[in-house]
């Protein structure tokens, strides 16, 4: 992932980068403490406290690189097979909902209508024309949808999908702002 570069100006210009990428490790960091925490009042024992172990010590190390974080979601993705084994990917419009038990049409930002992968509680939402409970994440702009937030949590989103269909973010999130981003 590439979190920024470091331009040839002023010293001002690259200590004003460093503190925006400490800015968003931050905010990243508190989603991931935050997911942690979701699935663990859900946990059981045995298999999934491993996974969330597992997910925490790379949450703890998040920083240097993106790896971490990929592999911190997808540890969390794994406590969330192992707490509801469905086989099904999880819900799209908040991953720490667990895996889908339901497809609906969703067409983000007027872009291509497309059926996604939601949880059972999102799928009454949206059918009784309510919206989805979205994951909201910190951005400099205050919460916004995950897929809105731009490419820093384009890691998370790939760990929470990388069992399924390795492509599969790619396809639901298209026409989103984080859509380009999951194409590797």
């Amino acid at each position: 992932m590439k979190w920024f570069s470091r331009s040839s100006g002023s010293e001002a210009t690259v200590g004003a980068d460093a503190e925006a990428r400490r800015n968003e490790l931050l905010r990243v960091s508190s989603v991931l403490r935050a997911d942690i925490a979701s699935l663990r009042g859900r946990a059981g024992t045995g298999r999934v406290n491993t996974a969330l172990l597992r997910a925490a010590q790379h949450a703890e190390t998040f920083g240097s690189s993106g790896r971490q974080l990929f592999q911190a979601t997808e540890a969390l993705a794994e406590a969330g097979r192992l707490i509801a084994p469905t086989g099904r990917p999880p819900c799209l419009f908040n991953p720490t909902h667990g895996p889908a038990t339901a497809s609906v049409m969703w067409t983000p930002g007027g872009s291509v209508p497309r059926s996604v992968p939601v949880c059972d509680s999102d799928a009454v939402r949206i059918t009784t024309g309510e919206p989805p409970a979205v994951r909201l994440v910190p951005t400099d702009f205050g919460p916004q949808p995950y897929y809105s937030a731009g490419e820093v949590y384009a890691d998370w989103i790939l760990g929470w999908y990388s069992s399924s269909e390795p492509a599969l973010a790619g396809v639901l999130l298209a026409g989103t702002g984080l859509g380009p981003h999951l194409n590797r």
